[in-house]
């Protein structure tokens, strides 16, 4: 499992393509306003190097793989 975590910051925020792109990485479910959780094969490198050519100069992203059974309530 994949956790992702976004801040998209400025007047130029593409949130629509920057979901569309995590929806596409597996089963993705937004847990809340900028966090998702994603029941992938994909590594967090891959993820990262997916997402990464989305995130403009002061956006933040986080990505951080997480053993499913370790995760509670998704």
């Amino acid at each position: 499992m994949i956790v992702v975590s976004y801040d998209l910051v400025g007047p130029k925020r593409d949130y629509s393509t920057l979901i569309d792109a995590i929806r596409r990485l597996g089963e993705a479910v937004r847990v809340q306003g900028s966090v998702w959780v994603i029941r992938t094969q994909l590594s967090r490198e891959v993820v990262h190097s997916r997402l990464a050519p989305l995130i403009r100069g002061a956006d933040r992203l986080i990505i951080a793989s997480i053993p499913e059974q370790d995760m509670i309530n998704i």
